[in-house]
């Protein structure tokens, strides 16, 4: 039997390499003055865009009529369409970000001290996160606003933004993945030895994927814990993760596409026959592009089998594929762009799955969290967005908190037409192992966990029947969902109408009580207006939900201090430094509560730790002071 198996396996194989799969002629091409390096397609297949060496920008109907150009100030070397297709981002060598309508009229845009090498959309198309080579990342508003800057410590080559702009993940040539908050805080940073070629964020942040030059594949929890890491081999050209963050796929210069699950099985493995630059997932995480050096791009089904492959006359410098899979643009090193059509075949050849010796999957104890910098707020100013791009051998690989005595940290959660991604914190081991790891890999004092006792959240209230009907009632008068009710809720408290936002979350909340993301922003809600009672309830009810949620400690500890309950605000302190003891601002707050009570010392070795993760916190060096005098 095991030689039958072998006999099948090889049959598999050959036919994989003989059997003809699907492709077409292109439709147009279009001819530049120079190599274009990015492109990208919108997500029906109807316009296309491309950026090129000779400093231009030229925007398409996929049907082959130019709609405009633009002449940057120097090569286009990253460009994205927003979700739905209302702008376009460019980023360019002459420090330049810009934004498009698609009419091409040019919105805002905004210099940079360095070239704008990577770019990306929240999926909501509100928010537009870049990064340059003067080592900063900024998130803008699609107004142009900026929201925050970033300083690392070395040239930004790949960022990817959450789906609500929530979170920004950022990789580096220092080697370093950095995750990045709303605030513009660095939630935490990992070096990977190596230049950080790409990074891609599951749909909410809960799960982060890296490729970095040290030959690795990385995947990261929203709380910077290692998961695991493969060893391919040869460096990894790009990354790619599913929505809910149950696959990631993989690009190696070792000329191998790869697909993981989360809990690190390599479901499958294709052998190309040149450098992979770029994967990414389509259609709902359904198929997987793959675009390979040498004159081919590919499509695969998450099974692994092969659903469309288009050979090209030259060598491919970028390519694009519609979500609907309708066009495919590929730019080749002949200075030309084609248009494609994508047609799948009623069946497709199967790869063959391939596993690997277990010993090139580590799984590590927790991340190796390096400082993280501080955020540094610019004055609002116009902007722009950029992508990483695909060029050859090299360049290929490099273009691809508020202070005060308190913090409280703020999120949201995906529209109700995207999945309902798993909590990262339900994947977490919390074991002694892994926290006295983290303790020892600090970068300054050595992190050491509280000797307070930990406390449990309240059981949390339940409403009055009468005033849940009258809820219920009110909820339903519209016919509108949960979600609905939630984003709404979401968009109140941002335009900081919190009762409206309590009263859209009480309605989301009798529809649906099992989500924890509704009560935390519920508890922020109440938290903003002075109502800690009522918003200790509501933190209590997110984390019976979720009880592993470090936001819904560390906010539920500083409304227990607003209420002068310092001691049970310790505790939750606690329990969010016992979930990740790398969380700078609740080291911060546990401090701030001990020296309400006049435990100086303790305070001290508090901060002490919270500037040893964050040595720029210029708010974190304000409260040590305090312990000085």
């Amino acid at each position: 039997m095991k030689n039958v198996n072998t006999m099948l396996v090889s049959v598999l194989i050959l036919i994989l390499f003989i059997l003809p799969v699907s492709a077409a002629e292109p439709i147009w091409t279009l001819r530049s003055g120079n190599d274009v390096i990015s492109v990208d397609i919108s997500s029906d297949g109807l316009y296309g865009a491309a950026g090129s060496l000779d400093d231009t920008v030229t925007v398409f109907t996929t049907d082959g009529k130019v709609l405009w150009t633009y002449l940057a100030g120097g090569d286009v070397l990253t460009l994205e369409f927003s979700p739905k297709t209302a702008y376009l981002a460019v980023g360019s060598a002459d420090n330049t970000i810009s934004l498009f309508s698609l009419n091409g009229t040019k919105l805002w845009s905004d210099t940079k001290a360095d070239d704008v090498v990577t770019l990306s959309f929240a999926s909501n198309g509100e928010y537009l996160a870049i990064g340059s080579w003067d080592n900063t990342v900024t998130l803008y508003n699609v107004a142009g606003n900026t929201l925050w800057t970033v300083k690392r410590e070395d040239d930004i080559l790949s960022v990817d933004a959450t789906d609500n702009g929530d979170y920004v993940a950022a990789g580096s040539s220092d080697g370093k993945v950095a995750l990045i908050d709303r605030e513009g805080t660095v939630r935490w940073a990992y070096d990977t030895g190596d230049a950080v070629t790409s990074v891609a964020t599951s749909m909410n942040g809960g799960y982060v994927a890296a490729g970095s030059q040290d030959n690795a594949v990385y995947l990261f929890d929203r709380n910077g814990v290692l998961n695991w890491k493969y060893n391919s081999g040869d460096d990894i050209l790009s990354v790619a993760i599913a929505k809910d963050g149950t696959m990631v796929a993989a690009g190696s210069s070792n000329d191998n596409i790869y697909l993981f699950t989360r809990d690190k099985t390599l479901a499958w493995k294709y052998a190309a026959d040149s450098d992979v630059f770029k994967v990414r997932f389509l259609a709902e995480d359904q198929y997987i592009s793959a675009g390979i050096t040498n004159k081919s791009v590919m499509l695969f089904e998450t099974d692994g089998r092969i659903a469309w492959q288009q050979t090209v006359p030259a060598d491919v410098l970028a390519f694009a594929i519609a979500d609907n899979r309708r066009f495919m643009l590929a730019a080749l090193s002949d200075a030309l762009t084609y248009v494609y059509p994508v047609v799948l075949p009623t069946t497709s050849p199967a790869v063959t799955p391939t596993s690997e010796p277990e010993a090139e999957v580590t799984v590590a104890d927790t991340a190796t969290a390096t400082p993280p910098v501080t955020s540094q707020d610019t004055p609002a100013s116009p902007g722009s967005s950029g992508d990483s791009f695909p060029l050859l051998p090299v360049l290929v690989l490099i273009l691809a908190v508020g202070g005060g005595a308190v913090y409280i940290l703020s999120r949201k959660r995906e529209e109700s037409t995207r999945l309902t991604e798993e909590p990262s914190f339900l994947e977490v081991n919390l074991g002694e192992d892994e926290i006295e790891a983290e303790e020892r890999q600090a970068p300054s004092l050595p992190v050491q966990e509280s000797e307070e006792e930990p406390v449990a959240a309240e059981e949390p209230r339940e409403e009055p029947a009468a005033v849940e009907e009258q809820i219920r009632e009110e909820a339903n008068l519209n016919g509108e969902t949960a979600e609905e009710w939630y984003n709404k809720g979401r968009r109140l408290s941002t335009e900081e109408k919190y009762e409206e936002a309590i009263s859209a979350y009480d309605k989301a909340l009798v529809l649906k009580d099992s989500d924890a993301d509704t009560w935390y922003n519920k508890g922020y809600a109440l938290d903003s207006i002075g109502r800690y009672k009522e918003a200790v309830n509501a933190y209590d009810r997110a984390l019976k939900i979720n009880p592993n949620d470090i936001d819904s400690w560390n906010n539920r500890g500083t409304a227990l201090m607003e209420l002068n309950r310092y001691e049970e605000g310790i505790g939750s302190f606690y329990k969010a430094l016992k979930i990740n003891p790398r969380f700078a601002v609740a080291w911060d707050n546990k401090g701030t509560a001990l020296l309400a009570l006049g435990r100086v010392e303790e305070a001290k070795e508090c901060f002490e730790k919270a500037l040893g993760i964050d040595p720029k916190n210029d708010v974190f060096r304000a409260h040590l002071h305090l312990t000085e005098k």
